[in-house]
């Protein structure tokens, strides 16, 4: 029990004394009892400042927001104060005359008896902790002292009784408990390594994640140093140097060794821990395994590297099988003309003509190529306008029949248009060179946070569980134009069934 009640029941005793310059000390908790505390002071300070009267002393005795009885020497109660008719919803005339140990909850021990023998033998006051039942019957749990009070008129000495009520700090401790073992679980549970170390750096405490990821036993684990993790010297120095300069480190990222000497690449936040009186006891850890990570962050770098070295290559095919061509024939037909003394007039008309249609597809096919690399329509025009410009023009060429179907309310980023014109070009490059199909359908819709992209085709579809056509096709990369967005893809394919994507790309507030 609180060692503070102690305290509180010599100052009871004393004051029955007439001692009243004692007074109580309040703890730095400020909780419930240093408020008893408080109020059993300045009913130190009312008694010595004043000449007790009867009424003046019922005043105060009144005022005590714990539960008073005043007891014979049979136990049985001659006056209670205002808190215990509130707490246990008697009436003072009920109350006079009841024995105390009736109150007492059923298979409680009886009180009165055991402490009048201790305090006749010369112990200060009686302290217990108990049960008792209110006229509603209801159980409340209090902490009760007796003391002996004595008076001038009467031969045998009256009996203080102070109850104070235990329902609310029993909650506390209570959501304690709950508090503590909810943190216990959660600690144990996390799918993190967490660790708690001391200020010497040397773990006191850890879950089952941490002994998974470093493959420690228990045993080998308590009191060892943290700083034995680290690999590289330096980045234990300077994580060292932050935890010192700043009392927490966020996530930082380094190579952390397992009892096997593995390196696992890791990120750690680290925070001080503090006792109740505020003082520093330690640091606790979060240590995640971030090798998944960087294996995305690298798969990422390397489609990047990839797409681009693919948008070369396709640029490069363009120039030479197009451009090039053209150009060749251009500077065959200037060649001749240079014989144009020997050739009829109508046979340079013929070369003149020829070289006319020859510039004419040499600015065509750089129109394509410039409207590949980056469409002035989607510039100036937006999403909508650039996907219906790139399939109408392979819809007038026959190549291909389109069903569109584009309505989004809100503008969205410029670079999130330019990523969705890609992913549908990349479709429909990938459909007219795999896919044997005659039409495809792009559907783009959005609500409040999400935009839909849907396109499929009519071609003839492939086995979507076969990763290396799946790989094969580049839906690869369009994985991760969608990921890099924090979108979703779904594709859904079947021999014979034609190819469907599903996009999901969150819209930015």
């Amino acid at each position: 029990m609180d060692p503070r009640f102690d305290k509180i029941n010599e100052l009871f005793i004393n004051y029955s004394l007439g001692n009243f310059d004692l007074k109580g000390t309040l703890s730095p908790r400020l909780d419930e009892v240093d408020a008893f505390i408080s109020s059993v002071n300045m009913l130190g300070e009312e008694l010595k400042a004043s000449t007790i009267s009867k009424n003046y002393f019922n005043d105060i005795f009144h005022s005590i927001p714990d539960m008073l009885f005043m007891l014979d020497d049979k136990g049985n109660i001659t006056n209670i104060n205002h808190a215990v008719a509130e707490k246990l919803l008697y009436t003072s005339a009920e109350m006079k005359g009841y024995n105390i140990d009736h109150l007492l909850a059923s298979g409680k021990s009886p009180l009165f008896a055991s402490a009048r023998e201790l305090l006749t033998r010369g112990q200060p006051l009686a302290d217990y902790e108990t049960d008792f039942r209110t006229s509603a019957n209801r159980i409340i749990p209090v902490y009760c002292t007796i003391t002996l009070v004595y008076t001038s008129k009467d031969k045998n000495p009256d009996y203080l009784l102070v109850a104070k009520d235990l329902t609310r700090i029993r909650e506390y401790q209570v959501s304690l408990l709950h508090s503590e073992e909810k943190y216990k679980r959660l600690f144990q549970e996390s799918s993190d390594a967490v660790v708690v170390f001391n200020q010497q750096r040397n773990l006191i405490d850890f879950n089952k994640a941490f002994l998974s990821l470093f493959n420690y036993l228990p045993e080998d684990a308590v009191g060892m140093f943290f700083y034995d993790l680290y690999s590289n010297r330096a980045e234990m120095t300077h994580f060292e140097k932050l935890l010192c300069e700043k009392g927490s480190v966020i996530d930082f990222k380094t190579k952390l060794s397992d009892s096997n000497g593995n390196l696992i690449d890791c990120q750690i936040s680290v925070a001080m821990v503090n006792n109740n009186n505020r003082e520093m006891i330690g640091f606790q850890g979060i240590i995640k395994d971030i090798r998944k990570q960087k294996e995305t962050e690298q798969l990422l770098v390397r489609t990047m590297v990839d797409t681009q070295e693919a948008e070369r290559k396709r640029f490069a095919k363009d120039i030479h099988d197009g451009l090039g061509q053209q150009l060749s024939a251009i500077k065959f037909y200037l060649g001749a003309l240079k014989k144009a003394n020997s050739f009829s007039w109508e046979k340079i008309e013929t070369i003149l003509e020829k070289t006319n249609e020859a510039l004419h597809s040499v600015i065509n096919e750089v129109r394509n190529i410039c409207f590949n690399l980056m469409p002035r329509t989607l510039e100036e025009h937006g999403l909508a306008h650039a996907i219906n410009e790139l399939c109408s023009k392979l819809e007038f060429m026959g190549i291909m029949q389109f069903e569109i179907d584009i309505e989004y309310l809100h503008p969205v980023d410029k670079s999130l248009e330019i990523a969705i014109f890609r992913l549908v070009q990349e479709f429909i490059n990938n459909t007219m060179k795999h896919a044997q199909a005659s039409q495809i359908t792009v559907v783009i819709k959005q609500n409040n946070t999400v935009l839909h992209v849907i396109l499929k085709d009519n071609g003839v579809g492939f086995n979507a569980d076969n990763m290396t056509t799946f790989n094969g096709m580049g839906l690869r990369n369009v994985r991760s134009r969608v990921e890099s967005y924090n979108g979703e893809v779904r594709f859904e394919s079947a021999p014979g069934n034609g190819t469907l994507y599903k996009i999901d790309i969150p819209i930015p507030a």
